[in-house]
């Protein structure tokens, strides 16, 4: 499908977005395709998915897509694949993308009900080739109406006002890249309608670094107009933590050292 568009156009498309630089391209996947993930979804073992909760965050996330069904593998593959990735670098104009066979931090991503996540920018460099995180694909699966929630928030830099909502359509693919200045987030899934939000995620990296440097691991979230200071500040944990980790990176010879945060 990508194939037939005019990706010229959709470059332009990408640039003159708001708040900042995204795309969003409707029916990648047919709805029956999007149905068949959904259904291998379902059957998935619970002790396939980590759950991540806390006052930041409350999603589940897969932890290998070796426990996937085939529709989900070859979505999964179609994601990282050639033509995605050649599609990525002429949009974005971010040359020699690399995809990652394994997922890591990618896959599969689940809100459920009552699920949500705090504005934030994601994690910089991979935490095991070195390559910085570039480029990120958002493919929705599960059915969505209006009062389901889950929606992808975009929000400007100076987090006065939000930018855009982005409504997951099944068969709807985002792309954008995760810099410092693209803070984003994900409203709360409704707890009553709609169920959970199902979204197959893949990465694009480079050995090249964006322009920008990435913030501090405990500066990766922002606070919305509504929300309370204390409801981002790091904790003492999360300060200690980021304090060994510059000692680490210092002591490496690269910007391959582990990076714990786990913003994404």
């Amino acid at each position: 499908m990508l194939e037939a568009l005019d990706w010229a156009r959709l470059r332009e498309e990408y640039r003159d977005a708001a708040p900042w630089p995204h795309l969003v391209v409707d029916d990648v996947v047919t709805p029956e395709v999007a149905a068949r993930v959904v259904a291998e979804l379902a059957e998935l073992p619970d002790d396939a998915l980590v759950r991540r909760r806390s006052r930041r965050v409350h999603k589940l996330s897969s932890l290998t897509e070796g426990r996937f069904g085939p529709a989900t593998r070859e979505v999964l593959e179609f994601l990282s694949g050639p033509v995605v990735t050649r599609f990525a670098e002429t949009v974005t104009g971010v040359a020699s993308l690399e995809s990652d066979p394994t997922f890591c931090r990618a896959g599969l991503f689940v809100f459920p009900p009552g699920g949500w996540q705090r504005v934030h920018e994601d994690f910089p460099v991979h935490p095991h080739t070195g390559l910085w995180n570039r480029v990120v694909l958002l493919l929705y699966c599960s059915e969505w109406q209006p009062g389901y929630g889950g929606s992808l928030e975009l929000w400007p830099p100076d987090m006065k006002e939000l930018g855009r909502r982005i409504e997951p359509i099944p068969g709807r693919l985002v792309l954008f890249e995760p810099t410092r200045e693209h803070p984003h987030g994900v409203e709360a899934v409704s707890e009553v309608a709609g169920g959970a939000r199902l979204t197959l995620a893949s990465r694009l990296y480079s050995a090249e670094a964006p322009e920008l440097s990435p913030n501090r691991a405990v500066l990766r979230w922002s606070r919305r107009p509504s929300e309370h200071r204390r409801d981002v500040w790091p904790t003492a944990a999360e300060v200690l933590r980021e304090m060994r980790s510059r000692m680490r990176r210092r002591a490496s010879t690269s910007h391959a050292a582990p990076d714990r945060d786990e913003v994404y």
